[in-house]
């Protein structure tokens, strides 16, 4: 019956006793892990830092090297808007000149339109019929000769020399130069629609002249000798009043050449400019763009800096207020690590103490107890080399 008691005392404490030293072992274990794990990290997050110090620093030194650049090309930029600026205005007044110029041309030429469209007009009027009817004239009237006269003189056609009324001396005759030379020809209409009006020779302009004022030389006058007579008078007043437009307008021609000239040449040098000035502000719009993602990077550096930092004395309070528990947790691990291995020898005295040793006095049980453990150490059974009963089976 004891022996059987010895059995079940030692099952059942042994088991008890092996839970109970595992789980006060594991706590002290847990706890070591966990300073042993945050003093790891201590010594990353150190590492980080000190890697970080000096990427910090240059990325800190680049903006700012960067921002200085930036300031001076916005500078650049502005200046170069001003000059882009004042060019603009410059060269919006010489083309409101050279406007100005060609509008007041254009109003003194339409002046002559008129007159001239009003000729043209009633040359596509005329007919070839109308032509030569008046070259078969034997005896023109008065106009129709005024008419060919002025034709004579536009297209350089000589006179002929013929007696004079007088009988003594030699006058101009056009009629029958004219009806040879001008009224005979098949193109006489297209030659008068092509007529080089821009560029009529003063000397004729000279003779023809005195016709605009002159009553014979009117269209209304003519037309009663000739349609087509009346339709060339028409074309050849027209051509007189042109002249006169064109004379008059030939050096505002030649200020509105020169004025659209020094216009494109500075709307070239403004486009230039321009160009310059876009490149620049392009140049500009990037450094911007580098900057802001340098003082990004720099402020995630910054952020993560001041987050490992943190950490960092976070983890160094924890550290330092465990650091004198460490020493004793670890103590305490091992002693409970000795004392698990001891288990089955000293559970082992105290079961047999517990079926055996109750009844006789204690001499006689601290004997036995000795005698145990004698036993115990010969057998290599791990057990305490100082036993007590109250600190394996408690108080």
């Amino acid at each position: 019956t004891s022996y059987l008691e010895l059995i079940n005392a030692f099952k059942g404490l042994l088991a008890q006793k092996q839970e109970q030293v595992s789980k006060a072992k594991s706590r002290y274990d847990i706890g070591l892990d966990k300073i042993q794990s945050t003093e790891v990290q201590v010594s990353e997050m150190q590492a980080e830092l000190e890697e970080l110090k000096p990427t910090l620093k240059k990325t800190a030194e680049d903006t700012a090297a960067l921002m200085v650049i930036i300031e001076k090309k916005k500078e650049e930029a502005a200046a170069t808007e001003e000059i882009v600026s004042k060019d603009a205005e410059e060269t919006a007044k010489v083309a409101q000149s050279a406007n100005a110029m060609k509008e007041d041309c254009q109003r003194d030429l339409d002046k002559a339109m008129p007159a001239l469209n009003s000729a043209i007009e009633a040359l596509k009027q005329l007919s070839k019929g109308d032509i030569v009817e008046v070259n078969t004239m034997k005896k023109p009237p008065g106009g129709v000769v005024l008419v060919s006269k002025a034709l004579c003189w536009c297209f350089g056609v000589k006179p002929k020399k013929v007696p004079a009324p007088d009988g003594r001396s030699k006058m101009d005759d056009y009629w029958e130069p004219s009806k040879k030379e001008l009224w005979g020809d098949s193109k006489l209409l297209e030659r008068l629609m092509h007529y080089d009006k821009d560029n009529i020779h003063p000397d004729i302009m000279a003779k023809l002249a005195p016709l605009e004022s002159d009553p014979e030389f009117e269209p209304d006058v003519v037309k009663k000798a000739s349609v087509a007579a009346c339709g060339i008078c028409k074309w050849v007043r027209a051509m007189i009043v042109y002249d006169q437009v064109a004379k008059m307008v030939g050096p505002k021609k030649a200020a509105l050449a020169e004025a659209e000239a020094e216009l494109a040449a500075a709307q070239n040098s403004l486009a230039e400019k321009k160009a310059e000035l876009k490149k620049v502000q392009d140049n500009v719009a990037k450094l911007l763009t580098d900057f802001a993602e340098a003082k990004a990077k720099k402020d995630d550096l910054q952020n993560q800096f001041e987050v490992c930092s943190k950490r960092l004395v976070t983890a160094e309070k924890l550290i330092n207020g465990l650091g004198g528990e460490k020493n004793r947790w670890s103590a305490s691990s091992a002693k409970l690590g000795q004392e698990y291995e001891n288990l089955t020898g000293d559970v082992l005295i105290s079961s047999g103490i517990i079926a055996y040793l109750g009844c006789f006095l204690a001499k006689y049980r601290h004997e036995s107890v000795e005698s145990w453990i004698g036993l115990m150490q010969a057998n290599k059974v791990p057990s305490s080399s100082t036993f007590v009963l109250s600190s394996v089976i408690g108080e």
